[in-house]
């Protein structure tokens, strides 16, 4: 087993060597460039450029064009609680006592118009088309 351990740890002592040895001449091949006539001639801008994502975005953004929101198709799919508040309305509950009652009577997965309706007759909120009050049918 330490014999493993020996060839593991001189494998990565190679390895480590190669990549110093690469580093190495990269720094080299760097330090001749820099060196060179041709290299004295370039610009720092140009040597270290910056980063030029600001200047594409603005290039992105003037190329795009807004897209079209296609107008909806077919009828629309009214809300059950928009539907439900709408049966009470017309059956001659004020909105607000009719919105109260499905909010009180709603279980989280579904409202109950039955028990929403029920509720309002028992507290006597009806009003009839005159403006009356009216308990119940």
């Amino acid at each position: 087993m330490s014999a493993r351990k020996e060839v593991g740890e001189h494998g990565q002592a190679e390895v480590e060597s190669h990549s110093r040895q690469r580093s190495a001449s990269h720094a080299a091949e760097i330090r001749a460039r820099k060196l060179s006539p041709e290299y004295r001639d370039i610009p720092i801008s140009e040597d270290r450029p910056l980063s030029k994502y600001p200047e594409v975005v603005k290039k992105l953004e003037a190329s795009l064009k807004p897209c079209p929101t296609p107008a909806p198709q077919g009828p629309q799919v009214k809300d059950p609680v928009d539907m439900a508040l709408e049966r009470l309305v017309g059956m001659g509950f004020d909105e607000a006592s009719a919105k109260k009652a499905l909010a009180e009577t709603d279980s989280g997965n579904a409202i109950d118009f039955d028990a929403a309706m029920n509720k309002l007759f028992m507290e006597g909120k009806s009003k009839d088309r005159y403006g009356g009050l009216r308990i119940g049918w």
